[in-house]
């Protein structure tokens, strides 16, 4: 049952809609990073004007149930420090598929896999998915760690099928079930 994108908060973390005001933050943190797009489907972004049209059409979704949006915000600093998402929901299958960016100075401090253990868990409780999903270009070793971090199982390669701003590589896929889940396999704690 789709419900949408609703606020919710972790011990380190505000997770929230994004606003068109949050351009020059998410411009300055992460959207005009080389390193931290060096993976991502997306180009890096050039000036503000490319983070606020993606940001005006991000807000102009959250009417829509279906769509899962967040950013992802330091409670304590009210700080905008990166954004994670559904990029693909299969119907039919009840799959989601998540994906996930923050600045390049609050790496390797837990909040990725922090952020992303929240958002498996409200899909699981709330959304009632079967699967959450996610994929990585296989050169991005960090974002594999994530996600195993947070309980999902590598699942394997599709052989050059990741298009990021690297190139061409191959695709990872890890996931975790509803099942596994349930079980209590969900990650370890920070």
């Amino acid at each position: 049952m789709h419900i949408g994108t609703k606020e919710l908060e972790t011990k380190r973390l505000n997770l929230r809609k994004m606003k068109v005001s949050d351009a020059d933050t998410m411009f300055k943190m992460w959207a005009s990073d080389n390193e931290v797009t060096k993976y991502m489907t997306w180009h890096t972004h050039q000036d503000k004007s490319e983070t606020e049209e993606i940001l005006k059409r991000w807000v102009s979704f959250y009417s829509d149930i279906k769509f899962y949006h967040w950013g992802i915000e330091l409670k304590e600093e009210k700080l905008l420090i990166g954004n994670i998402s559904s990029v693909i929901f299969e119907e039919n299958t009840k799959t989601v598929e998540v994906g996930y960016c923050i600045s390049r100075k609050y790496w390797n401090q837990g909040l990725t896999s922090e952020a992303l253990r929240r958002i498996i868990e409200y899909f699981f409780d709330s959304v009632g998915v079967n699967v959450v999903r996610a994929t990585f270009d296989t050169r991005n070793i960090a974002s594999r760690k994530v996600m195993e971090k947070c309980g999902m199982t590598f699942e394997g390669v599709k052989r050059l099928a990741a298009a990021t701003s690297s190139g061409i590589g191959d695709l990872g896929m890890c996931s975790i079930t509803r099942l596994e889940y349930l079980g209590g396999h969900h990650g370890k704690d920070n």
